[in-house]
C-alpha cells in the first residue's frame, strides 16, 4: 500500500570541499503521493467573529456584520457531509455561538446563523477583547474536534484588540495549533501578524467587507485540503555539520530563525498542518566542516505526523542529508536550481523582517544595508514594495508581506 506521505531531501551542492568549510542548503520536502489512499477526508473550521461596535457601522450602505453573516451562510452551503463548522462571536465577552456541526446537518447550522442574524438586527456590540474568544475557540476544538491540531481556527476582525498583550501571551502557549486571521477596515495588520506567527499562520486582508465571502470560502478550501497534522521535524546533525538557520518555504514562506540545537545536536521544528495541494518544504542552512574524501550522511532528518482520516498517529519518515567530500572541481561546481530558488524565497522573508526591524528602530544605516540585499531579489514586486515603504507606509508593508509569503 502506498504510504500516505513521502519525504525527500535534496541539497543545493551535492559535494563539499576537503580543504575548507562549505556552505550549503538542504531542502526537505513532504508530499502526498498521487496514489495514496487517505480514506474519507474532512474539514473542521472554527470561525472567530468580531461583533464589536464598529462591525455595525455601515460601509457603503452595508454593515460589516451583515457581510460576515452572508459569508458564513455561503460556507455552510459549501460544506461536504463530514465537514464540520462552528463559530465563536466576541466583543467585550466571547461565546461559542455554534458548536462544531457536521455539514450533513446544514439546516441546524443555517438556523444558528439565522439566530445570530436576528440578534444583530437591532445593532449591538461593545469592545474588541480577542484573548477570551481565542481561548473559547481553542478549548472547544480541543474538546470536540476529531483532530484538534488539524482543526482550522480563523479570526475575523475589523478593529484593534483592546487586550493585545493578553492575546499575544495566549497564542504563544499554543502548540502546533492551526490559526489564521482575516482583517478589513481599521484592523492592526502588524498585530494580527503577531497573533498568527506562533502557529506559522497567515494574516490576510480583505480590502473591504464585500471580499469576506471570497476569503471565507478560501479558508474552507484550505481546511478541506488539510490531510496531516501534528507534524514535528527533527534534524540530527553530525559533528562535522553546523546548522545555521531554517525556513519554511511551502505553503507559506516563514523565517524560522537561527537554529537552536540541544546537546545532542538536534534541531526540533514544529510544522503547520499539511495541505494536500501544496505539501511542506523546509530549507536548512548549514555548513559542512572540512573532512577527508568520501560520501557521508551529514544529518538524519525525521518527521512524525498524524493522519486524522486514517486514525494514524505518530507515523514516522526518515531520510538523510548526504554529501560527497571531493577534490574534483567539476563536482564542486554542481548546483540544484530548485534548492537555490527555495533559498531565495526564504531569504526575501528574512530580509523583510530585518528591514521591518530597522525601520521600527530608526536605524537608517541598517535599513539601507538590508535594502541593498533586497534589490538583488528576483521578485520585482517585492523589491518595488520595499522601495516604496516610506511613501507607502502600512500599505507597502502589507504588500511586502504578501509578496514574500505568498503560496507557491
Amino acid at each position: 500500500m502506498t504510504a500516505p506521505l513521502e519525504m525527500s531531501v535534496t541539497t543545493f551542492r551535492p559535494a563539499a570541499k576537503t580543504t575548507e568549510d562549505t556552505a550549503n542548503y538542504a531542502l526537505v520536502r513532504l508530499t502526498v503521493p498521487q496514489m495514496a489512499n487517505l480514506g474519507e477526508t474532512y474539514a473542521e473550521l472554527m470561525l472567530v467573529l468580531d461583533r464589536s461596535g464598529s462591525m455595525f457601522d455601515p460601509t457603503g450602505g452595508v454593515r460589516p456584520i451583515d457581510r460576515v453573516i452572508e459569508a458564513t451562510k455561503a460556507v455552510v452551503n459549501a460544506l461536504r457531509p463530514r465537514d464540520r463548522l462552528g463559530f465563536v462571536t466576541f466583543d467585550d465577552t466571547a461565546r461559542v455561538y455554534c458548536p462544531l456541526t457536521a455539514g450533513e446537518s446544514k439546516r441546524t447550522l443555517l438556523e444558528k446563523v439565522a439566530e445570530f442574524e436576528r440578534e444583530c438586527m437591532s445593532g449591538s456590540g461593545g469592545g474588541t477583547s480577542m484573548a477570551p474568544a481565542l481561548t473559547e475557540a481553542v478549548k472547544h476544538v480541543r474538546a470536540h474536534a476529531r483532530d484538534a491540531r488539524a482543526a482550522r481556527i480563523v479570526i475575523l476582525t475589523d478593529g484593534q484588540a483592546a487586550d493585545g498583550p493578553a492575546t499575544l501571551a495566549y497564542v504563544r502557549t499554543l502548540e502546533r495549533q492551526n490559526v489564521a486571521a482575516l482583517g478589513f477596515g481599521g484592523f492592526d495588520f502588524d498585530f494580527m501578524n503577531q497573533v498568527c506567527e506562533p502557529c506559522k499562520g497567515m494574516c490576510e486582508e480583505a480590502k473591504d467587507p464585500s471580499q469576506v465571502k471570497e476569503k471565507f470560502m478560501d479558508e474552507l478550501k484550505v481546511a478541506q485540503d488539510t490531510v496531516a497534522s501534528n507534524l514535528r521535524l527533527r534534524v540530527r546533525a553530525t559533528d562535522f555539520v553546523r546548522l545555521r538557520k531554517s525556513y519554511l518555504i511551502r505553503p507559506r514562506v516563514t523565517y524560522l530563525g537561527k537554529a537552536q540545537t540541544g546537546p545532542d545536536r538536534t534541531l526540533a521544528l514544529d510544522l503547520p498542518p499539511l495541505e494536500k495541494s501544496f505539501g511542506i518544504d523546509v530549507l536548512l542552512d548549514l555548513v559542512h566542516l572540512r573532512r577527508d574524501i568520501g560520501t557521508y550522511s551529514a544529518a538524519e532528518v525525521s518527521v512524525l505526523y498524524d493522519i486524522p482520516s486514517l486514525n494514524l498517529k505518530d507515523q514516522e519518515l526518515v531520510d538523510n542529508v548526504v554529501v560527497e567530500y571531493t577534490a574534483d572541481s567539476r563536482k564542486l561546481l554542481e548546483a540544484n536550481a530548485e534548492v537555490k530558488a527555495a533559498f531565495e524565497r526564504g531569504l526575501d522573508e528574512e530580509l523583510r523582517l530585518e528591514l521591518e526591524k530597522a525601520d521600527k528602530t530608526g536605524d537608517a544605516a541598517k535599513a539601507e544595508q538590508v535594502m541593498a540585499s533586497i534589490r538583488k531579489s528576483s521578485n520585482n514586486k517585492f523589491v518595488v514594495a520595499a522601495e516604496s515603504r516610506k511613501k507607502g507606509g502600512a500599505e507597502a508593508a502589507k504588500q511586502m508581506q504578501q509578496e514574500s509569503r505568498k503560496k507557491t
